[in-house]
C-alpha cells in the first residue's frame, strides 16, 4: 500500500487522484468538526447520492416508497468533479522506496481512460489481451487479476497481475508483482513493457480478439450474478456518470476492433507515459524521525467468510449423493465436489467443514468444470498438515482458531463423496452429468472434532508490521443444535460486522479495531464462536482490556428487549437473502449434506421466534467465559 500510494502521487501531478483515498494520519489528525460540517453541506445530499434497487419487487411500489421516505430531504448540494487539469506527462517517471522487505515489489501505472470514455469498452479488451480481464466491478477485484496463461504478460514473473477500475475521469491502468532480492529491475520492466508494444506494434489476431472478446463477456456476467451485486453496479455507474455505457457495454466490446485495441496501447501504454515504482529491501536501517505517532496506514478489513449457512432453505432436488439447486438468477453454474477426508491440490480447500473443490463457469460449461473436478481428483493426495506457522497476523490468528478442529486424515486416493451443483441448469441434465462422469459417488466426509481448550494463547511475530490481531474463541453448540439459535443471538447482539456492543464501542465510539469477524464454526461434537479482530500494534492492549470489559458486561449488563428482537430480525432476514451466488448455494447444500440440518423459511422463523431472552441470558456466563488469542508484532 505504500508503494502504491507513492506510485500514485507520482503519476498524477495535480489531480486529487494523486492522494491516498482514506488520507494520511497527519491529514485525520488535523481534521476538525466544522470541518466534517462543512464538507458535509457541501457534498452530501439528494443530488449526490444514488439509490438503486435490484431483486423480485414491483419497480412502482419502490419508487413511491422511496419518494416518500426521502422526498423530504432538500437538494442542497450538487454534484461536481475537480477540474480536469492535469498536465499531460513529459516523460516516464520513477518512486524507488527502501525498507523492510525480503523481496522487490514493483507498481507500473499507465493513464487509462474513465468509464464514460468512448475508449473504455476497447481498454477492457486491451486488458484482457495484456494479463485477463478482471471484468468491471472493482469491489470483486480490489487488488488486481492475474496474468493468465496465454496473455502478453503472462510469465513476466510468477505473481504479476493487472488493476482496471471504471472511475469518473481518467485515473491508471496499473502492473503489479514482485520478483526476488536479487533479480535484475530493467529486465523485469523491459519484459513488461515488450509485452504491452507487442500489442501496439500490429493488431491482434481474429482469433485472439475473439477470445478476449468472450473473456469479457463472460466477466461481465459474473459481476452480476446476484441482485446485490446488480443492485452496486447500477449505483455505481450511475454516480460516477458511466451508468449509459454499463448498459451497452457488451455491445460495445462486440463492437471493437482489433485496430482500435492497437490504437489504445500506442496511445496510453507507451513507454514515456509509464510511472514506475519498485520498493526494495533497505541496503542499510535509516535513523528514524521522531514523530507523535508511527505510520497509521488503514489497511482494509480482509474479506470475510461467507456466513455459516448451515441453517438456510435450499428448494434443491437432491438425489442421494447429489443435490442439484437450479438458480436462474444468471447464466452461470457452480459445482461443488465433497471429499470423505481432506485432500491436498491445486484446487483443494483447507479448513473446510465440507472438504473438497469449488468451479464455477457459465452455464454451458458444466460438462467441462466436472472434468477439470475429476482432473483434480487424480492428481490429489491425502493432506499433510503443516507445521509452517505464517508472519501475517491475521492469517496466524486463523492457523490458531483452525486448529481447535481436528479432522481424521484421509488414506486413500479421493473420491466424491458428494456433488452439489447451483446454476441456471436443468436438475435432471446436471444430475445425469455428474452420474457419467464419476463411476461412484458416495460415503460421508469425515467431520472435524473440537479439541480441547488450552487457555489463554499469546504469540509474538519479531517482525514489525503495520497491523496485529486479536483473536476470542469459546465452545458452543453444534450447529444443528436447537440451542445453537440461542447462541447465534447473543453473537450477533456481542459482535458483528461493525456493530454489536464489542463494534460499537470498539469502533464506533473508541477506534481501537479496523474490523471485526464474527463467526461460528462447526465440528462434528461441538461448534466454536469466534472473533478476529484487526489492531494498531499501539492499541492491542487497550482493545484486550476493552474486550475483557465487554465480555463481563455483557453478563452483568444483559441484552435488552429491544436488542434482541433486532437480532432476531437479523437471523430470519439473512436466512432469506444471505446465498445469491451458485457458489454460495453449493456450499450451503454441502453444509447441510454433512449432517447441520435444514428446514424450511417458516420453520427456521418459527424456531428463532421460539427462543427467549431468557434462555440467551442463562448461555452468556459460557459465551464469556472463553479463550483470549493475543498476536502481537515486533517484541516477544
Amino acid at each position: 500500500t505504500i508503494l502504491f500510494d507513492a506510485t500514485l502521487a507520482a503519476a498524477f501531478q495535480v489531480h486529487p487522484y494523486r492522494k491516498n483515498t482514506i488520507g494520511y494520519a497527519a491529514d485525520v489528525s488535523a481534521i476538525t468538526h466544522d470541518d466534517i460540517v462543512r464538507f458535509y453541506r457541501e457534498r452530501i445530499g439528494p443530488k449526490t447520492a444514488v439509490i438503486a434497487v435490484a431483486g423480485d419487487v414491483d419497480a412502482d411500489a419502490v419508487e413511491a416508497r422511496v419518494k416518500k421516505l426521502f422526498g423530504k430531504f432538500k437538494g442542497g448540494a450538487e454534484p461536481a468533479l475537480p477540474p480536469d487539469s492535469e498536465p499531460p506527462m513529459a516523460g516516464e517517471k520513477r518512486v524507488r522506496l527502501e525498507g523492510t522487505t525480503g523481496a522487490k515489489l514493483f507498481r507500473m501505472a499507465y493513464p487509462a481512460p474513465a468509464a464514460a470514455s468512448g475508449d473504455y469498452p476497447a481498454f477492457l479488451l486491451l486488458q484482457a489481451l495484456a494479463g485477463a480481464s478482471s471484468g468491471v466491478s472493482f469491489l470483486q477485484n480490489d487488488w488486481g487479476t492475474p496474468a493468465a496463461e496465454g496473455s502478453a504478460l503472462y510469465g513476466v514473473t510468477g505473481d504479476l497481475s493487472t488493476w482496471f477500475i471504471a472511475t469518473a475521469q481518467p485515473y491508471v491502468f496499473l502492473i503489479a508483482g514482485s520478483a526476488p532480492a536479487g533479480a535484475d529491475e530493467a529486465k523485469i520492466e523491459n519484459a513488461v513493457q515488450g509485452a504491452l508494444d507487442g500489442i501496439a506494434s500490429a493488431p491482434v489476431s481474429a482469433e485472439r480478439l475473439a477470445a478476449a472478446k468472450r473473456q469479457v463477456r463472460r466477466e461481465l456476467v459474473f459481476d452480476i450474478e446476484t441482485t446485490e451485486d446488480a443492485a452496486h453496479q447500477l449505483a455505481y455507474f450511475e454516480a460516477i456518470g458511466a451508468l449509459d455505457q454499463l448498459l451497452t457495454l457488451e455491445e460495445a466490446t462486440d463492437a471493437v476492433t482489433a485496430g482500435d485495441v492497437q490504437r489504445l496501447a500506442k496511445l496510453y501504454l507507451n513507454k514515456d507515459r509509464r510511472t514506475v515504482g519498485w520498493f526494495v529491501p533497505a541496503s542499510k536501517a535509516a535513523p528514524a524521525l521522531p514523530s507523535p505517532r508511527q505510520n497509521l496506514d488503514m489497511a482494509s478489513p480482509r474479506n470475510g467468510k461467507p456466513a455459516p449457512a448451515d441453517t438456510q432453505e435450499i428448494a434443491a432436488v437432491v438425489d442421494g449423493n447429489i443435490a442439484v439447486q437450479p438458480s436462474p438468477m444468471s447464466p452461470t453454474v457452480a459445482i461443488k465436489t465433497v471429499f470423505a477426508g481432506a485432500y491436498d491440490c491445486e484446487l483443494c480447500v483447507a479448513n473446510d467443514p465440507a472438504p473438497g473443490i469449488t468451479l464455477k463457469g457459465m452455464n454451458d460449461e458444466l460438462n467441462a468444470l466436472i472434468a477439470d473436478t475429476h482432473a483434480q481428483l487424480d492428481a490429489a493426495a491425502p493432506s499433510k498438515s503443516s507445521s509452517r506457522e505464517t508472519d501475517n497476523p491475521a492469517a496466524r490468528l486463523e492457523q490458531i482458531l483452525a486448529a481447535r478442529f481436528d479432522t481424521p486424515a484421509a488414506s486413500a486416493a479421493p473420491s466424491p463423496a458428494f456433488v452439489a451443483v447451483a446454476g441456471d441448469v436443468g436438475a435432471d441434465a446436471a444430475r445425469s452429468a455428474v452420474v457419467t462422469a464419476f463411476s461412484a459417488i458416495g460415503g460421508k466426509a469425515q467431520p472435524s472434532h473440537l479439541t480441547p481448550s488450552k487457555g489463554d494463547i499469546f504469540v509474538a511475530i519479531p517482525e514489525e508490521k503495520a497491523q496485529a490481531a486479536l483473536g476470542y474463541a469459546t465452545t458452543a453448540p453444534k450447529l444443528n443444535s436447537t440451542d445453537a439459535l440461542a447462541w447465534r443471538l447473543a453473537l450477533y447482539m456481542f459482535a458483528h460486522g461493525y456493530g454489536g456492543r464489542l463494534g460499537d464501542e470498539a469502533i464506533s465510539r473508541r477506534g481501537l479495531a479496523y474490523y471485526i469477524d464474527a463467526d461460528y464454526r462447526g465440528g462434528a461434537d461441538a461448534g466454536l464462536v469466534t472473533l478476529s479482530i484487526g489492531v494498531d500494534p499501539d492499541k492491542q492492549d487497550a482493545l484486550q482490556a476493552l474486550l475483557k470489559a465487554e465480555l463481563g458486561r455483557f453478563v452483568a449488563e444483559p441484552p435488552s428487549a429491544a436488542e434482541f428482537a433486532e437480532a432476531k430480525r437479523h437471523l430470519i432476514g439473512r436466512r432469506i437473502s444471505a446465498a445469491q451466488s451458485n457458489e454460495e448455494l453449493v456450499a450451503r447444500l454441502a453444509d447441510i449434506w454433512t449432517g447441520h440440518g435444514i428446514m424450511d423459511d417458516e420453520d427456521y422463523a418459527a424456531a428463532v421466534n421460539a427462543i427467549t431472552l431468557e434462555q440467551v441470558l442463562e448461555i452468556l456466563p459460557a459465551f464469556a467465559g472463553g479463550d483470549m488469542i493475543v498476536v502481537s508484532v515486533g517484541a516477544e
